[in-house]
C-alpha cells in the first residue's frame, strides 16, 4: 500500500472510529435510561430515533465544520512559509463518513427494542454494544499496532462505563418521576 493510501486509511479510521464509538456509547445511553425509567419500548424508539437522526446530523456538521477549519488553518500558516504537515482530510468526506457510522453505531443500541420485550432488548442492546466496541478496538489495534486484547477492552471499557451513566440516570430519575 503506498504512503498516501495508508495516511487516507488512517484518517479514515479515525472519523469512523469517532463516529461509530460516539453513536454505540451515546445511543446506547439514551436507550438505556429511557428504558429503565420509562418500561415503555415506544418511547425508546422514538427517542433513540430521534437522538440518531440527530446525532447523525450533528456528528457530520462538526465533522464537517472542524475538518474545513483544519484546512484552512494549514492553507493559511503555508502562506507564512511554515513547514506544517499535513494529512489529507475532505470536509465533505469526513462528515459523511463520521455521520455514517455513527448512524450504525446508533442503530445496534436500538435495533433490539424493535425485536424484544424491554428488560430482553436492554440484555441484547447491551451484549451487542459491548461486542462492536470490542471488536472496533481489536480492528484499531490491528489496522495501527498494539495488543489487540488490550485495545478491544479499552474500547469496551470506555463505552460501557458512558453508557452505564444513561442506564442509572434513568433507574434514578424514572423512581423520582
Amino acid at each position: 500500500m503506498k504512503e498516501s493510501e495508508r495516511e487516507r486509511l488512517g484518517v479514515r479510521l479515525k472519523d469512523f472510529i469517532l463516529g461509530f464509538q460516539d453513536g454505540v456509547v451515546s445511543n446506547l445511553g439514551l436507550v438505556l435510561g429511557v428504558a429503565i425509567a420509562t418500561l415503555s419500548t415506544r418511547i425508546v424508539i422514538i427517542s433513540g430515533v430521534a437522538a440518531a437522526l440527530g446525532e447523525f446530523i450533528s456528528m457530520a456538521a462538526v465533522a464537517y465544520t472542524s475538518t474545513e477549519a483544519a484546512e484552512g488553518f494549514y492553507k493559511s500558516e503555508k502562506h507564512r512559509k511554515w513547514k506544517i504537515p499535513k494529512e489529507y482530510r475532505d470536509p465533505i468526506e469526513s462528515g459523511l463518513l463520521v455521520g455514517v457510522s455513527n448512524i450504525i453505531g446508533s442503530s445496534i443500541a436500538l435495533l433490539p427494542f424493535f425485536f424484544f420485550e424491554i428488560n430482553i432488548a436492554i440484555k441484547f442492546a447491551l451484549v451487542f454494544c459491548a461486542i462492536a466496541l470490542f471488536l472496533t478496538g481489536v480492528v484499531r489495534a490491528k489496522l495501527t499496532f498494539g495488543n489487540w486484547f488490550k485495545s478491544g477492552t479499552e474500547l469496551l471499557v470506555i463505552g460501557m462505563v458512558a453508557a452505564l451513566a444513561g442506564y442509572f440516570i434513568g433507574r434514578i430519575l424514572g423512581v423520582a418521576v
